[in-house]
């Protein structure tokens, strides 16, 4: 999930910050947007237009609202395919 890869990262930094080579917000902003599969290019895009740099704690609200965006529409999906199939089942 977004929130285990978002976890990741941020035990990284917290790591380089306890041997003393802490990185930077835009370091880390960096680090997350490489990271991210292409499903979520239109968050990136959002994140890298902005007038003024996101922190941490605003990225990780766009990333974790567009993953609940993505699990709603697969369960709906799922729903509709099971729908449909029975549907068919029946006929």
């Amino acid at each position: 999930t977004i929130s285990d890869f978002l976890t990741e990262i941020q035990n990284l930094v917290d790591s380089l910050t306890a041997i003393g080579d802490p990185i930077t917000i835009r370091e880390h902003a960096d680090i997350i947007i490489e990271g991210l599969p292409e499903n979520y290019e239109s968050s990136v895009s959002h994140i890298n237009n902005r007038s003024e740099p996101l922190t941490i704690d605003e990225i990780e609200t766009i990333l974790l609202g567009h993953e609940a965006r993505i699990d709603k529409f697969w369960k709906k999906a799922v729903v509709s395919l099971n729908v449909a199939s029975t549907s068919t089942a029946n006929s």
